[in-house]
């Protein structure tokens, strides 16, 4: 959706992820670390099985796709439609989208639990030991910590690949589009056509995670250049500063 990424491989990664952070942050911690780990043990492990549990239930809209695929990428299959091949493309559509929305409804049905899990490390983080202020060096640990992280990142490698494989994709488009001017359309053009599209879609994804890579990374880039106060009260610090 517009805001994260549903993957049907890793459906609670987004989550999972943020928590998995709270937890690295909640270690500095001794106060609150042990309690952290108890909810993180109890809640958010049960809440990733769910999650991948609740996917598995969109699976047979994922097969319908497979089965089709498997047709409208085999021209000896085209072939065989007999003239229905614009029907098996546009069946193909429509379990994509109702496998999209499916795995979008199983994610947002989720919300609840998530934000109730987001509330109670919410409450945990006023257990911090701090009197009148809070020291901010584990967040400025973090943020050096994630600095270093990034250089496991190959950010510039990844788009350079993208950017080549789409650029062999758009002169594969030229060639079938000027095959197809002067031939006409048959079952070889089709399936021809059809891969193509798939590999525009793939292209298109991976420029999203890139893209979500890129803006956090930035992110954490603009927040190591900002002044940072040594000491802050617990509100700052839960609400600016974790």
């Amino acid at each position: 959706n517009e805001k994260n990424i549903i993957s049907q491989l890793k459906p609670d990664y987004s989550y999972v992820y943020y928590f998995n952070e709270i937890k690295r942050y909640a270690e500095y911690h001794k106060e609150i670390s042990p309690k952290y780990e108890s909810i993180y043990n109890s809640s958010i492990k049960t809440l990733k099985e769910y999650i991948e549990n609740a996917v598995d239930t969109c699976k047979p809209k994922k097969n319908e796709m497979i089965a089709l695929t498997k047709i409208l990428e085999d021209p000896e299959k085209i072939k065989g439609l007999e003239g229905h091949y614009e029907g098996k493309l546009h069946a193909y559509k429509t379990y994509m989208k109702e496998y999209q929305n499916c795995l979008i409804n199983k994610s947002n049905k989720t919300m609840p639990q998530i934000r109730s899990l987001k509330y109670d490390i919410n409450e945990l983080l006023s257990d911090i030991n701090c009197k009148q202020k809070c020291s901010n060096e584990t967040y400025n640990n973090m943020i050096k910590i994630y600095l270093l992280e990034f250089n496991n990142v190959p950010y510039e490698t990844h788009i350079q690949y993208i950017k080549n494989f789409k650029s062999s994709l758009d002169f594969g488009n030229h060639l079938i589009n000027r095959v197809q001017r002067e031939l006409g359309k048959n079952n070889i053009i089709d399936s021809t056509k059809f891969l193509q599209e798939e590999i525009k879609y793939i292209i298109e994804r991976f420029y999203t995670h890139l893209d979500k890579v890129k803006y956090g990374m930035d992110y954490i880039k603009d927040l190591s250049k900002k002044e940072v106060l040594n000491e802050v009260t617990i509100d700052v610090l839960k609400n600016n500063y974790i």
